[in-house]
């Protein structure tokens, strides 16, 4: 019995660390936008660094690479350089980083996102 428990939570693992880095977008809880069947086998299949495939480096820490099908960026946290933006919404002031040299978003989309 403690071996099921331990293989199930081995497993869940696995699957739980597989899709933080290819379903979801920067340890957030939003999916990717390109999210395919077809591109979720294709991460399956050809992990990014196991293939040869590499990312090309856009800026410090933010790596990009391009498929037939589909666009992938990936952030490597401990590298970035951070922006801070900051927006007035209600009356509150609202703080983000960003990548450097990501664009950064409108004044009218904090306020759609923070109604």
């Amino acid at each position: 019995m403690k071996r099921k428990i331990f293989f199930t939570i081995l497993i869940s693992f696995i699957v739980a660390s597989f899709l933080k880095k290819s379903v979801f977008i920067a340890d957030t809880p939003r999916l990717r936008q390109d999210l395919s069947i077809n591109s979720l086998m294709a991460s399956i299949v050809n992990r990014p660094g196991q293939t040869g495939e590499s990312y090309k480096k856009i800026t410090n820490g933010v790596y990009a690479r391009e498929t037939a099908t589909s666009s992938t960026k990936e952030y490597r946290m401990n590298e970035i350089t951070w922006v801070e933006r900051k927006y007035i919404v209600n009356g509150k002031e609202i703080i983000i980083k960003i990548a450097k040299g990501d664009t950064a978003p409108s004044q009218m989309i904090m306020e759609q996102i923070y109604k």
